[in-house]
């Protein structure tokens, strides 16, 4: 079966940390977003795409998705 391509938001703590190494251990590839990228070093060497984001900003959730669907073409 083909890798999902998975997005998380809130990701530098609580259930988006969680989510992020579950989605991990099953094999996925996954980019984490959140606005404290500092807390995320720890998924991000476990396999996450860790990149800066920002949910009450358009622009930072545009540049997001946009590096997930340049990157893999789907999410």
């Amino acid at each position: 079966m083909a890798k999902k391509v998975i997005i998380v938001t809130g990701a530098s703590s609580g259930f988006g940390k969680d989510t992020v190494k579950k989605f991990l251990s099953e094999g996925n590839i996954v980019y984490a977003g959140a606005r404290r990228v500092e807390k995320m070093r720890d998924i991000e060497k476990a396999g996450a795409k860790v990149i800066k984001l920002d949910i009450t900003e358009d622009e930072s959730v545009d540049a997001f998705v946009e590096t997930v669907l340049k990157n893999h073409g789907k999410i």
